[in-house]
């Protein structure tokens, strides 16, 4: 993940996605490409925040109990909460959105996702859809992106 610059790639889309996001992270308005958001200090800063998340929450699953990443979740959310940036749920459906579609753009070959159906068939279609269209089309992607998915949200629960 520190190598694709993901913290980055999430922050940026969020920003692409959801505009009010800039106003919450004290993002210039003026930068719009990634060239110009990574000029930016505070831009620099949130993607840090969220990479420097992304990988202790990664890093410790292999040698914590589950628990330890819902609590440091946990504790992210109360800094949220005292500094006074709610987002509101919509918006944390936003960054899980943003986040797990960045996260695993690279699962498999790049612009194709697994598609497995009720009779267990997989097939590979092209990445037009988000993921959470191919849901709501009666699809089911790919287990790497089912983990991310159950992951992230048991993260965002944690943080509102």
């Amino acid at each position: 993940a520190k190598e694709r610059d993901v913290g980055q790639r999430i922050l940026f889309a969020l920003i692409e996605h959801r505009p009010q996001f800039r106003e919450y992270f004290g993002i210039p308005v003026g930068a719009n490409s990634l060239e110009d958001l990574q000029h930016c200090k505070q831009f620099q800063v949130q993607a840090y925040r969220i990479q420097n998340f992304l990988d202790t929450a990664v890093s410790t699953l292999g040698f914590c109990p589950l628990d330890s990443v819902l609590e440091m979740a946990h504790r992210i959310g109360q800094i949220h909460f005292y500094r006074g940036v709610n987002f509101g749920a919509d918006n944390w459906l936003a960054f899980k959105k943003v986040a797990v579609e960045e996260i695993t753009k690279d699962i498999v070959q790049k612009e194709l996702t697994i598609i497995l159906h009720d009779d267990h068939s997989m097939k590979l279609l092209r990445r037009d859809d988000s993921l959470l269209e191919m849901c709501q089309n009666g699809n089911m992607p790919a287990a790497g992106v089912l983990g991310w998915e159950k992951l992230m949200g048991a993260i965002i629960r944690e943080m509102k």
